[in-house]
């Protein structure tokens, strides 16, 4: 099976939610594999547009890229150049390219679209990572105590925490470990 790069915003709860729901959608329709997952951030954004791809690249919650097969995103600045968003334009219906800007994170704008691949338990824990990217990349807090004590690693009693756990190789970014852990 064919090996693609996945592209997502680092450093961002919503690029991380988008990268877990991008792999798992590319990956069930059993085309491609994902063999790289690789963090980008805006310090790019002057030589993103040129910048070659590795092979077939996926792209979420970061600026939209002419070579890319499947992008997603929900900012009103992903397009670097009015060309880039007439490419946009050209493309997206012919390939996996998925915009709305009215979505409060690129997660819900994945999940809107492939909400059907995903089924049982791993359907119910990816509503709740959805969830929390809609409120994270919105800033839809109900209060000042939600923002600071609510899906952190702690809760106000102590007894609650969830961590994802990535680790990526920088130079390579090859995932090395991933996981869950609740308790």
């Amino acid at each position: 099976m064919k090996t693609a790069t996945l592209y997502f915003h680092s450093s961002c709860f919503d690029g991380l939610v988008s990268a877990v729901l991008a792999w798992a959608f590319i990956e069930n329709r059993g085309q491609l594999r994902i063999g790289q997952l690789l963090p980008v951030d805006y310090s790019v954004r002057d030589t993103w547009i040129s910048m070659r791809l590795n092979g077939p690249s996926a792209i979420v919650d970061f600026l939209y890229h002419p070579r890319a097969f499947f992008w997603a995103d929900h900012h009103l600045s992903s397009f670097i150049t009015p060309n880039a968003k007439q490419n946009f334009l050209s493309r997206e219906r012919t390939a996996c390219l998925w915009y709305d800007e009215l979505a409060p994170s690129c997660a819900a704008v994945i999940w809107q679209r492939s909400n059907r691949c995903f089924r049982g338990s791993d359907r119910v824990r990816l509503e709740e990572m959805i969830h929390w990217a809609n409120k994270v990349d919105s800033a839809a807090y109900g209060s000042p105590h939600e923002a600071i004590f609510k899906g952190c690693v702690f809760s106000p009693s102590g007894s609650h925490y969830s961590v994802l756990d990535i680790t990526l190789d920088s130079p390579t970014g090859h995932v090395t470990r991933t996981g869950f852990v609740s308790g």
